[in-house]
């Protein structure tokens, strides 16, 4: 485990920027109703937090102000143009995304697809809003502040934190739906840690696959969970709506039921990218299974392996795959070759 120190604080205060788009962490919380309502801007929830900018030097953008379920590829895109933005600043040390927990997963890992991030973009929110019982904004936004600032966490781009871990959006996942300490990485573990404000970073950063931001991310690329005894229902309409791409959860490590092969085989002869992962919560879809939608089989047929990533991710890569090119060898190729990177 290699242990990491802040650097001792000098006169000048670390400037931090810190983009707002929504989400819980500027909700209000009615005991009465037991609802929640997206109600605060940036400035005020920060003015609730004195002891930031007691600390640190700030730079609010108020960049939107949405439940993250209403991001769009086309918004995403203009989050990533800001985060650059603001990299490229010489006295920004690091950045901040505040953002809703329910895409989370998504939005992060596409920023850390697209953007170009030699400084620390640490994305956070909360679970609970400020006066709910188990409230975590308060640690959360704090620990967000403290790896931003960080020379140690510099070069390692696009980060997640939560609950005092740091993660990887490459394995970060949000377990449950309502406990503070939902977000997690099944497969690899945090990235890190903070704890009595000293970050620990459990391994060295080796790098990630990136890509050129397009103007535009327009791809139609579904997502179908295989489950017992399903039908090729959703795979028909995928077809029939000359969708561009199609990414299928499947059984175990990546098979099928026999049901869905003669709609895969037929998107495969129309040229749509078919991508299969495992529905389970780790472990990689595999070629072991010899049998009819079995893994050796789905491969022979021309169905793209994406190892180890989840659903969600495999989707959104392909859909930025998709912006580059559709040649099926070259998309095969990134989610083989160019997949799996740890940090």
């Amino acid at each position: 485990m290699q242990q990491n120190q802040n650097n001792t604080q000098t006169a000048e205060k670390p400037k931090v920027a810190v983009i707002v788009t929504g989400g819980t962490i500027l909700s209000t919380y009615n005991p009465e109703t037991k609802q929640i309502k997206l109600d605060k801007t940036g400035e005020q929830l920060l003015s609730e937090l004195p002891a930031l900018k007691d600390r640190y030097s700030i730079e609010l953008i108020e960049f939107s102000n949405i439940p993250s379920p209403h991001f769009t590829p086309q918004i995403i895109l203009e989050l990533v143009d800001k985060i650059e933005e603001m990299i490229r600043r010489t006295d920004i040390c690091g950045v901040v995304v505040l953002q809703g927990t329910d895409t989370l997963e998504e939005v992060s890992y596409l920023c850390y697809l697209l953007a170009k991030a030699d400084k620390p973009v640490v994305f956070t929110g909360s679970m609970k809003s400020m006066h709910e019982l188990y409230a975590d904004s308060l640690g959360n936004l704090y620990g967000a502040f403290f790896v931003a600032a960080s020379e140690q966490a510099r070069n390692r781009g696009v980060m997640v934190y939560f609950n005092q871990n740091i993660l990887s959006p490459r394995y970060v996942v949000k377990t449950n739906a309502n406990n503070v300490a939902s977000f997690q990485a099944p497969e690899t573990g945090p990235m890190g840690a903070v704890a009595n404000e000293q970050i620990y970073f459990y391994h060295p950063h080796s790098g990630q696959s990136h890509y050129d931001r397009s103007d535009k991310i327009t791809a139609n690329v579904q997502l179908i969970k295989a489950s017992f005894n399903a039908d090729d229902l959703l795979l028909r309409a995928c077809i029939d709506q000359k969708v561009d791409g199609i990414v299928i959860e499947g059984l175990g490590a990546g098979n099928v039921p026999p049901s869905f092969i003669p709609a895969i085989q037929e998107a495969i002869e129309l040229k749509i990218p078919v991508v299969v992962v495992s529905r389970c919560i780790g472990g990689f879809a595999a070629t072991a299974y010899d049998y009819h939608g079995g893994g050796a089989h789905l491969k022979r047929l021309g169905v793209i392996s994406g190892q180890n990533l989840g659903g969600v991710r495999a989707r959104l890569k392909l859909m930025v795959l998709l912006s580059k090119s559709n040649d099926l060898e070259y998309i095969k190729q990134e989610f083989g070759e160019n997949e799996c990177e740890v940090r």
